[in-house]
């Protein structure tokens, strides 16, 4: 079999960038975990390097063969040495494994120099095969274990070092089974089939030990969306605990934990006070902030981990005990302003992927101090609208006295109906606050966005097909998918908003719905407003209009308001003109009143419909009234309307009603 055949030298190229890349992740982080992923890829990349220098350079190949035998034999100690880190492996295992190690080293090496045989080819080479077949078995037979009961990210990552770890196993059986029985394998195909399996065994351990970084945040923001999604199924109408609950639960199932709680702050007693978990009861009460980790994360507000002895406080240390854990997370569940707590995350074994998981916890602490948030505004809005809710039956009663008092109180119960009024004004306003805080956040996520699409850009040629197609299902479904679920929050929340105004609007009329020839409505209105036409000396042009169905008395005061103020505002210092036009959708309806008068400031476009405020020169007498009534009348049949205006220039007036109104009640 030829070592140089264009397939073989790919994959062989595949195995020395991995390790490279490997060890530059080691040089930039400097952690343990680096270094013994990046000796695992060493013992693939090396021997490939070797292969490739032969293949460039003369290279004796009694050398090349020892070379590669050295470093080659030695991947399944090194691998069973990251096995290691997800779960306490037999000592006997790692004897075996040891001793297996010397003793194929030695009959390798020996093979080599007495014989000038290659193990590789040589019958001899059995042994040596079975030992790495037995060992990557066994090690791949661990992975498998933890992909079977593992969870989130963990999950994912394992799984592809399980596959790789198998394509391992499946290379020393191809050897094996050509070593012997020789003639049973094509030898042309032989070299095809071993570099396939050759780059699925260095980008599958690639893509579980060390992902690339976009990789890990679409892995993580497909964590988020699983997590928001229970948040958005599972706490409407809920309370902060049944909020943290849900947290606790993601928590432990995305970094494969024991048990996660939170520790929340209690404003009364000065100290945190745990949640209590159900599988651990004992695991509640007051936690107080010693010297330790919870003191340094509640104060530095930047998420820890604590993985020896001397890591956890006296407190720290009885929570491990009770749980009989190893490791603890700490990550603040905080938002920009506000820290609510600390999650707690206990494990029972250390962790290869620490990192990305304290990530992950971040994120989910982060969101979740978002609903609490959500959660305190919530809870003002109740207690205002039981105030408001009095505010109404308190008036109410009023208006009963009012029936045998009705000239010696009339004054008094105006007061108090524009005291309301003011009052879900003020309300209103108030609570729109934390949807402009709601729109921000999903600003940032989307500039955040931007900037990962480069990163991508440069990652993706290096991915599979299917690598690149789910990432690309991530960033062009998913995360819009999360963004609309942001946006759907907050619209439901300015519904909230609209519900409060409409309490402090009792007695209103029923629409009666009936169809309107709006050519005849707009004539009518026009003549009841001829004389001010006629002074004013304003030209009025209407295109074909068209029949709808709506209240003929709110249509009505509708289009005479607009046009009302639209003669009243022209400017006299040029002829009026007032253009009245509409246009019929498959839905919809909508009408313009353009004229070419004063025009509005953009600094007073604000206050166009809002009640008691009027925009530019207060030179015609009114209350401020009209165009918020308009718009409150148009929103009872399901419509709206806008205001386009340019100051000097004039404004355009357009409202929109369905085809097919359902009443509100």
């Amino acid at each position: 079999m030829q070592v140089d055949t264009p397939p073989l030298l790919v994959s062989y190229s595949v195995l020395a960038i991995t390790a490279l890349i490997t060890w530059a992740n080691f040089l930039r982080q400097h952690s343990t975990v680096q270094l013994n992923i990046a000796l695992m890829f060493s013992t693939l990349g090396m021997p490939a390097c070797v292969l490739l220098s032969a293949w460039l350079i003369e290279f004796p190949k009694l050398w090349r063969d020892i070379l590669i035998f050295i470093f080659a034999i030695a991947h399944p100690y090194t691998l069973l040495r990251l096995a290691h880190s997800f779960r306490e492996l037999p000592k006997s295992v790692i004897f075996i494994a040891r001793i297996g190690m010397v003793l194929a080293l030695s009959s390798g090496i020996g093979l080599v120099v007495l014989s000038r045989a290659s193990p590789w080819t040589s019958i001899s080479g059995v042994p040596v095969f079975s030992y790495f077949v037995l060992i990557e078995g066994y090690t791949g037979w661990v992975f498998l274990q933890e992909t079977r009961s593992g969870v989130g990210l963990n999950r994912r990552r394992l799984l592809f070092v399980a596959i790789g770890t198998g394509a391992f196993v499946a290379i020393f059986c191809l050897l094996l089974v050509f070593l012997i029985f020789p003639a049973v394998l094509n030898l042309k195909a032989f070299p095809f089939f071993l570099s396939a399996l050759i780059v699925i065994v260095a980008l599958s351990n690639y893509i579980g030990f060390t992902p690339p970084h976009p990789l890990r945040q679409i892995w993580q923001l497909h964590e988020l969306r699983n997590f928001l999604t229970a948040i958005e199924e599972e706490t409407e109408n809920k309370d902060k605990e049944q909020v943290i609950a849900i947290l606790n639960t993601a928590a432990t199932r995305a970094v494969g934990g024991i048990v996660s709680t939170v520790a929340t702050w209690d404003a009364i007693e000065k100290c945190l006070k745990l949640h209590p978990s159900p599988n651990y009861p004992e695991m509640s009460g007051p936690l107080m902030l010693e010297d330790g980790l919870l003191a340094q994360v509640w104060h530095t507000r930047t998420p820890s981990i604590a993985q020896t002895a001397a890591d956890f406080s006296a407190e720290e240390m009885r929570l491990r005990e009770i749980v009989k854990a190893e490791v603890l997370y700490i990550v603040p569940v905080k938002t920009h302003q506000h820290l609510f707590g600390l999650l707690l995350v206990f494990l029972s074994y250390h962790n290869l992927f620490m990192d990305d998981d304290i990530d992950l916890l971040s994120l989910f602490a982060s969101h979740t101090a978002t609903m609490l948030s959500y959660q305190v505004l919530l809870d003002n809005q109740h207690a205002l609208v039981e105030h408001l809710l009095q505010n109404a039956n308190e008036l109410q009663a009023a208006h009963d006295m009012l029936e045998t008092r009705v000239k010696e109180r009339t004054a008094e119960l105006r007061a108090l109906n524009k005291e309301l009024q003011q009052f879900a004004y003020v309300v209103s306003h108030d609570l729109r606050v934390p949807l402009v805080n709601l729109k921000g956040f999903s600003s940032e996520l989307r500039f955040a966005l931007e900037h990962v699409e480069p990163i991508l850009a440069q990652v993706s040629p290096h991915l599979s097909t299917a690598q690149q197609q789910e990432m690309q299902l991530a960033f062009k479904e998913d995360i819009p998918e999360a963004l609309e679920f942001i946006e759907t929050s907050a619209s439901r929340m300015d519904d909230l908003i609209n519900a409060l105004l409409k309490l402090s609007r009792l007695g209103r009329r029923e629409l009666d719905l009936i169809e309107i020839d709006m050519d005849v409505l707009v004539a009518d209105t026009l003549k009841t407003l001829a004389h001010q036409i006629e002074v004013k000396n304003v030209t009025v042009e209407v295109t074909p209009l068209f029949k709808i169905v709506a209240d003929r008395t709110a249509m009505e005061q509708v289009m005479g308001n607009i046009l009302s103020n639209a003669i009243a505002y022209l400017d006299p210092e040029r002829p009026g003109k007032i253009l009245v036009s509409g246009e019929q959708g498959a839905t919809q309806a909508t009408f313009h009143i353009q004229d070419n008068g004063r025009g509005i400031a953009p600094d007073d476009m604000d206050k166009v419909f809002a009640p008691f405020r009027r925009a530019g020169v207060q030179d015609v007498p009114g209350e401020g009234l009209g165009l918020p009534h308009v718009q409150a009348m148009l929103r009872r049949h399901g419509g709206y309307i806008t205001c386009e205006s340019e100051l000097g220039v004039g404004t355009t007036f357009s409202f929109t009603i369905p085809r097919h109104i359902e009443v509100e009640e």
